[in-house]
């Protein structure tokens, strides 16, 4: 079956599954606080990912 016959409501039908919607999966989840090390490599890092401009650089970046 190609993917564009696929729909969500077929794939609802077929296999059985129960789709919520409107439901937080993170919210029990405490924020964490970013450590300096975190930062500072994004700081120094962050704008070289956008330049190169790819989702390549960016991911790896």
């Amino acid at each position: 079956m190609a993917y564009s016959d696929f729909t969500l409501a077929r794939v609802k039908q077929e296999l059985g599954i129960e789709v919520v919607e409107g439901v937080s999966l993170f919210s029990t989840v405490e924020p964490v606080k970013s450590s300096n090390l975190l930062r500072q490599l994004l700081d120094r890092d962050g704008g070289l990912a956008t330049l190169i401009n790819t989702e390549k650089a960016r991911s790896e970046f």
